[in-house]
C-alpha cells in the first residue's frame, strides 16, 4: 500500500501559464542534516514562503551561512532537537492562526501578498513506526486544522508521513475543497515517490505532498533533491481563480483553449464529470462548477463569450444530479442553476 497507487483517479490537472500568485518551497530537513547551500539554490526570486520540517536550533546558523535568513526576514514555528520542528520562512509578515496538538508540529500561517490574504499548511504528521493508532490520530488532527480553513486561499506542503492511498489521506482529499495537482497524472508523472532518498531501497512512496484549496489553481510542483536528507523537496506554485492566465483545458474528450482548467476533485459519480475553475476570456469572472463533458458550448450569462465545450453544473447541485448523468443540466457562470444558486 506504501508503493503503487492502486486506486484509479480521473481529476483533471492544469499547467497554468504565466507568472503564479504565489510559489512555497518544502523540504524535510532530515533532523537539520539537509546541506543549506543545496537548500537555497532551489529558492528562486519568485519563492515566496519556505516550508521546513525537522527544523533544529542548529539549522538557523545554516541558513545564515547561506543568506536564506536575509532573504526570508521572517519566520514563525518551531525548532527542536527531535523530528518534530516545524519553521517558515516568509519574505513578508505572518503569523500562527492555528496549529495542532500532535507528537510533531502542524502550523497554518496566514501572510499577505499584493493585497491577498493567503494561508499556508505546514504539515508533519506523525510516522507510522510511533504506531497506528498514533499515526491514524494525529493524521485526523491534521485534517481537522486543514478543513478548518478549507474555504481561504490555502495552500498546504509538508511531510504528512502518508501516500493518498491510505485512509485520512483519502478522507481529505474526498473533499471536493481541497485539491491534489498530481491527481490525474498517469504513469511516472503521477506516481513521483518522494522517500527515501539515498538509501538502499529505492525511493518508493510518495509522502511528501502539496495541495490546495479549490479557491486557487495550482501548478503540479516540481520535485527537488538535496544532499543530507532522505526526502525530496517540493516547489510549487498556484494562481488566484480570478487572475489565472488562459490555459487549455484537457477533461476527458473536452479540449479548449478558451477556459482555465484546474485540478479540481471529479465528483463520485462513474460518469465524465469534471470539477473546474472556469474563466470568461471576455469578462474576467471565475466560477467554480461541474462541466460535463461531451455537451454543447456554455456561454457566460448569456452574453455568447465562449467558456468551455460542456454543460455547466454547479457545485450545490442535488446528488440526483451527479447520480443521474442524463439529467438535462442548465446552469450558466451567473444566475440560477434550475434548482441552485449558482456560486460565484
Amino acid at each position: 500500500m506504501w508503493a503503487v497507487p492502486l486506486i484509479p483517479t480521473s481529476q483533471a490537472t492544469a499547467d497554468p501559464s504565466g507568472p503564479p500568485d504565489f510559489t512555497v518551497v518544502n523540504l524535510n530537513l532530515q533532523y537539520g542534516r539537509a546541506d543549506a547551500r543545496e537548500l537555497a539554490a532551489q529558492v528562486d526570486p519568485d519563492t515566496d514562503v519556505v516550508v521546513l520540517q525537522e527544523y533544529t536550533p542548529s539549522y538557523t546558523a545554516e541558513l545564515e551561512a547561506v543568506g536564506l535568513l536575509d532573504d526570508f526576514p521572517y519566520r514563525e514555528g518551531t525548532e527542536r532537537t527531535d523530528a518534530g520542528g516545524t519553521l517558515v520562512l516568509s519574505r513578508t509578515p505572518l503569523e500562527i492562526v492555528d496549529r495542532t496538538d500532535t507528537a510533531f508540529d502542524n502550523l497554518m500561517v496566514r501572510l499577505e501578498l499584493a493585497g491577498v490574504t493567503w494561508q499556508v499548511a505546514a504539515i508533519h504528521s506523525t510516522p507510522p513506526h510511533f504506531g497506528a493508532e498514533a499515526w491514524t490520530e494525529d493524521a485526523f488532527k491534521v485534517n481537522a486544522m486543514i478543513m478548518e480553513h478549507q474555504e481561504e486561499n490555502l495552500v498546504i506542503v509538508g511531510d504528512f508521513n502518508a501516500i493518498v492511498e491510505h485512509h485520512p489521506m483519502r478522507v481529505l482529499l474526498k473533499n471536493p475543497n481541497i485539491v491534489d495537482p498530481m491527481t490525474g497524472r498517469t504513469g511516472p508523472d503521477r506516481f513521483q515517490p518522494t522517500w527515501p532518498v539515498g538509501k538502499v531501497a529505492p525511493r518508493f512512496a510518495r509522502i511528501d505532498h502539496f495541495f490546495t484549496s479549490a479557491q486557487v489553481l495550482p501548478q503540479v510542483p516540481h520535485h527537488f533533491a538535496v544532499a543530507g536528507t532522505d526526502h525530496l523537496g517540493i516547489a510549487a506554485s498556484v494562481c488566484l481563480t480570478a487572475h489565472a492566465p488562459i490555459a487549455s483545458c484537457i477533461a476527458g474528450d473536452v479540449r479548449s483553449d478558451r477556459v482555465v482548467s484546474c485540478a479540481g476533485r471529479p465528483n463520485t459519480s462513474p460518469t465524465e464529470w469534471r470539477h473546474h475553475h472556469l474563466l470568461c476570456l471576455n469578462c474576467q469572472q471565475s466560477s467554480t462548477g461541474v462541466a460535463r463533458t461531451q455537451r454543447s458550448a456554455s456561454d457566460h450569462a448569456g452574453t455568447g463569450h465562449p467558456v468551455m465545450q460542456g454543460t455547466l453544473v454547479w457545485i450545490g447541485q442535488r446528488q440526483d444530479d451527479v447520480d443521474d448523468p442524463d439529467r438535462p443540466q442548465t446552469g450558466r457562470l451567473s444566475g440560477e442553476h434550475p434548482d441552485h444558486r449558482a456560486t460565484q
